[in-house]
């Protein structure tokens, strides 16, 4: 094998992993995406709103939290992350934490994602790495 042949070889190589690497990043942003959506849901949306004493709501529910909750990815397809354009994302998210604001309805929907994948993140990433192994 001669030098042009060994570059051709790993030209086709490296197309064969940045490809498997976006398809599991891509992957796990959908699913991170998804899990942090059922957490946003389950902590915040399926909580009934509070009434005032004279059973009128003390606030109108419009779903822009949720709505705004994204996966990002790096621009050459090898990271992800979920962001959210909501101003009040982040404070909401931390209420109830030692040094944060008290609240009555803690909402730590990220923290519970991450611990959901904590396992199901690596074993994706080892069978990408199996699959990039074995050639394919």
């Amino acid at each position: 094998m001669d030098a042009l042949e060994a570059a051709a070889l790993w030209a086709r190589r490296r197309g064969a992993v940045n490809g498997q690497v976006r398809q599991t990043v891509r992957h796990l942003g959908e699913r991170m995406h998804a899990v942090s959506l059922k957490h946003m849901d389950r902590d915040i949306y399926a909580k009934p709103v509070d009434r005032s004493s004279t059973g009128r709501p003390l606030w109108h529910r419009t779903r822009d939290l949720r709505a705004a909750e994204r996966p990002e990815y790096a621009p050459d397809g090898a990271g992800v992350k979920l962001v959210n354009a909501m101003t009040y994302a982040e404070p909401r998210h931390e209420a109830g934490k030692p040094g944060r604001r008290l609240t009555k309805r803690p909402a730590h929907w990220r923290d519970e994602m991450r611990e959901e994948l904590r396992q199901e993140i690596p074993d994706a990433l080892h069978a990408m790495n199996l699959r990039i192994l074995r050639g394919g």
